[in-house]
């Protein structure tokens, strides 16, 4: 074959390439649609069905939120800490329990009512003196559910083969506190050591990594490692955290650390401190909600210590209870929502 009649033929394989890529195009231009100049929407021809990835099945139920940051808000309690925020469990919890995605949203009072009253927002978790401020600027919502502070105390452990018995046999001992300034595993650990004639100068002062220091952690699972396995004959865990340990079974591997309550003794606890939460905790939700959802949400909050306690906890809750004065919160969403 000459050369010519090769070009030739390469350029009417091409030809006839490009037209069959313009007709597809064509295909898919006429059953996507025109839109209109500038419009980002389009539709995807999508023959067999298939879902979008991308797309949520319903659009989010949103919570908005006003917590100050201090107690388990304060932003160093769990970005400091790589903890996710606290409230993350309780949005998991609403989401599985309701089948739709949930997203909480840190808003102030002012903004909170302008959302509740516009329908953006749905629910509201807020202290009393917000309801307030909320009500000062529109009335579209209702009270449904109330929480209790949770109340957390310590418990004061040593090393199950050190031989101690008494918390008065710490002195000249080391001890493993919680983290600094922690109202439980600092300073009612102390409290609870004087309490039973321990003064923290009889507690014996660490060499490193600052000489004449005290010995602290980030949290109850690094104090029972020092007890465990660093040398440090007693120290202070939280108190649910001791409790949700096996009885038995702790030991350490190559795969980490793992604890059980036989390897620690009890030799006290400390006197409990209320959470520093959200005070006098509301769960409001919008007049413009829909009357079944706020009616599940409801039964979902009430029931929420005895089926995911955890997420009560990390809010500093104990639990949630039937607001004051209030019969049915759902009745009263229909009623509000229909007029």
């Amino acid at each position: 074959m000459r050369h010519d009649d090769r070009l030739r033929m390469i350029r009417s394989r091409r030809t006839r390439g490009g037209a069959l890529a313009a007709y597809v195009a064509a295909c898919v231009t006429g059953l996507a649609g025109c839109q209109p100049s500038g419009s980002r929407e389009f539709t995807l021809w999508n023959p067999f069905g298939f879902r979008n990835p991308f797309q949520p099945d319903q659009p989010p139920l949103r919570i908005g939120m006003v917590a100050d940051t201090q107690g388990v808000f304060d932003p160093r309690t769990w970005v400091e800490t790589f903890k996710t925020p606290p409230w993350e469990d309780l949005s998991k919890h609403l989401s599985s329990e309701l089948k739709r995605p949930v997203q909480v949203e840190p808003l102030t009072a002012d903004q909170i009512a302008f959302h509740l009253q516009s329908g953006r927002i749905q629910f509201a978790l807020v202290s009393g003196a917000d309801v307030e401020r909320i009500r000062d600027k529109t009335q579209a919502f209702l009270e449904i559910a109330r929480a209790e502070a949770a109340t957390r105390k310590g418990v004061i452990v040593a090393d199950a083969d050190s031989g101690i018995r008494s918390i008065s046999e710490l002195k000249g001992k080391r001890f493993a506190f919680g983290p600094s300034g922690d109202p439980i595993l600092d300073t009612a650990a102390k409290e609870a050591l004087q309490k039973s004639g321990v003064a923290i100068d009889d507690l014996k002062r660490e060499i490193l990594p600052i000489p004449g220091t005290l010995q602290y952690h980030l949290s109850s699972f690094e104090v029972a490692k020092e007890i465990v396995y660093g040398g440090t004959p007693a120290g202070v865990m939280d108190h649910d955290e001791f409790e949700s340990l096996p009885d038995r079974g702790g030991k350490f591997t190559w795969k980490g650390f793992t604890f059980s309550r036989d390897q620690f003794t009890v030799l006290g606890t400390t006197d409990g401190v209320p959470l520093d939460t959200i005070e006098d905790a509301r769960f409001l939700a919008s007049k413009t909600a829909d009357a079944a959802l706020v009616e599940r949400l409801r039964h979902v909050l009430l029931e929420m210590d005895r089926q995911r306690r955890e997420a009560c906890l990390s809010l500093g809750f104990r639990r949630f209870t039937p607001p004051s004065g209030s019969a049915s919160p759902g009745s009263s969403a229909s009623s509000s929502a229909s007029a």
